[in-house]
């Protein structure tokens, strides 16, 4: 049985070696995973922290380190990729994460099946609603504030791309949202069961709502983790 795309997994912090101003960082643990969760290997990825280039190894998984109760932003490309922008909020803890990394001619599959084109100077936005397991939360919605992307779509049980802001029970727990204009974009989730969202890992000021920035030629990525 396939694992999920994203696993999450909580321990003690911990914080850097000595230096003149000791600057306290924990790790975050990522494994870049393609369509059919394989890893994707050799894939150059930085974080906001420190800006140094690293690579994921033959398992897909590399360890960053990002600072703690604060904004991150993970940064992944490989060739003539799309740009991945992961982003999210860290706790006092180191986590790790399962991420999914789409090389370009996936991607372009992905939006021609939905008469799609990758617009030049547009960017992306690909919003994942889950459980604390990372478990998709069925028929939960996602909306942004006035519409800018063309029609967003989900992926079904087969990885098919269906027309659809809301999650399919069988299918994949993100929505993608193609060719939005280089802005700030405000996200709402909406839950069956009125379930309170946090973007990932925590921020509790930003509950079933946030806002992100979108870059052009850049998948723009994030989770909200409900219970």
């Amino acid at each position: 049985m396939l694992m999920p795309w994203w696993f999450l997994f909580l321990s003690c912090g911990g914080k850097s070696g000595d230096s003149a101003v000791e600057v306290p960082s924990f790790e975050a643990q990522v494994t870049l995973l393609s369509l059919n969760d394989r890893p994707q290997i050799e894939i150059s990825i930085r974080s906001d922290f420190d800006n140094i280039e690293r690579f994921t190894e033959e398992d897909g998984t590399v360890s960053l380190p990002v600072e703690p109760d604060a904004p991150f932003t993970l940064t992944a490309l490989e060739n003539n990729s799309l740009q991945h922008r992961y982003v999210g909020y860290t706790t006092t803890r180191n986590f790790a994460l399962d991420a999914l990394f789409l090389d370009r001619g996936t991607w372009l599959s992905l939006l021609g099946n939905m008469g799609l084109n990758d617009e030049s100077g547009h960017g992306h936005l690909w919003v994942s609603v889950v459980n604390p397991n990372f478990l998709p939360i069925p028929n939960a919605t996602v909306t942004l504030q006035d519409s800018p992307s063309e029609d967003p779509f989900v992926l079904l049980e087969t990885n098919v791309p269906w027309a659809t802001n809301t999650i399919d029970p069988t299918g994949k727990p993100i929505v993608f949202f193609p060719n939005i204009l280089p802005q700030e974009v405000s996200i709402q989730v909406d839950t069956p069961n009125d379930m309170t969202c946090v973007p990932f890992v925590d921020n509790s000021e930003d509950i079933n709502n946030t806002t992100v920035s979108i870059y052009a030629n850049t998948a723009t990525i994030l989770w909200f983790v409900c219970q």
